[in-house]
């Protein structure tokens, strides 16, 4: 099927320019609702790509996050001068960076010990936060008097973010970078033997899906105007995880799709069974690993031949 035909691209490029008109309706709500979500997809496609893509489970894929806001936010409480929007460009630098440093090492360990490791990178982290004075210890670093963001202007940032890293989702695995990525996943011993550079896929990889974790923490501090160690919480880590399952791992639908799905279903618990919503929400999880283990996207690939063909 020519690549203009397909309809993934077609379905990524409406969902976003329906995303584009969000703002135009003038109400406030709905823009910052959309906000949270597209913070979700941003956020579960930079995962999408270390996990789906590559096949290691990366437990503290949050740390980055923090990074990137942390950066951001004392660069604007330093203040640099740059627009605000501008400052999230160094955050995504530092989680890059901080993602060839940390990837170096714990990028020789795999499966368990890797996902063992991540989580530990991301509690250290949040550990020295929370004793060093000058990062804000436990009250975090408020922003509000070095900042007027508007609302509009963070979630048309954070917008280009996540279309941008789900174009790269898609075009990737379509490239030598990614077709390397989907042959470590499948079998990294055989990769190697193939002659395949997995040390350099793998960092390369860890450090761009860090960098878009960064710049996607860097523009929602602005937004709140408030940063914390909430922006270490590993809760997000396993929530994109849910995201990025219910979608379906190592597509390119999947974390849009299942951050759209997780999200409404999330409102709604919480509207309806504000006490048991966790309960509820732990439920849907088992019934997803048992039933759906490869996604809503990749159940319907199974079902039909032809969807085969046309989702990705």
């Amino acid at each position: 099927m020519p690549s203009r035909l397909r309809p993934t691209p077609l379905l990524l490029a409406l969902a976003f320019l329906a995303f584009l008109a969000v703002p135009a309706f003038q109400d406030e709500s709905m823009t910052s609702f959309c906000f949270r979500l597209l913070e979700l997809v941003a956020m579960t496609y930079s995962l999408n790509l270390i996990t789906g893509y590559l096949g290691y489970v990366d437990f503290g894929h949050i740390v980055f996050y923090g990074v990137g806001a942390y950066t951001t936010a004392l660069l604007l409480s330093g203040g640099v001068a740059l627009h605000p929007a501008l400052l999230i460009l160094p955050g995504g630098a530092a989680a890059l960076l901080f993602g060839l440093l940390a990837g170096y090492p714990a990028l020789r360990l795999r499966g368990a010990y890797f996902a063992i490791a991540t989580f530990s990178i991301n509690e250290a982290m949040k550990a020295v936060v929370l004793n060093v004075d000058w990062l804000g210890g436990s009250e975090g670093i408020p922003l509000a008097r070095y900042i007027r963001l508007e609302l509009t202007t963070a979630y048309y940032v954070l917008l280009g973010i996540a279309a941008a890293v789900a174009a790269f989702s898609y075009t990737a695995v379509r490239q030598k970078f990614g077709l390397g990525m989907l042959a470590i996943r499948e079998d990294e011993d055989v990769a190697e033997a193939l002659a395949i550079d997995t040390t350099r896929y793998k960092l390369l990889t860890y450090a761009l899906s860090g960098a878009v974790a960064g710049l996607a923490g860097g523009i929602v501090g602005l937004a709140h105007v408030y940063v914390s160690t909430e922006y270490f919480d590993v809760g997000k880590s396993i929530e994109m995880f849910v995201i990025m399952m219910l979608g379906g791992a190592g597509t390119a639908l999947g974390p849009l799709l299942g951050a759209f799905l997780y999200f409404l279903i999330k409102d709604f618990l919480i509207l309806r069974s504000p006490h048991l919503h966790l309960v509820i929400f732990g439920l849907i999880i088992v019934f997803i690993v048992l039933f759906l283990p490869a996604g809503l996207v990749g159940y319907l690939r199974e079902r039909s031949g032809r969807l085969r063909a046309l989702l990705e």
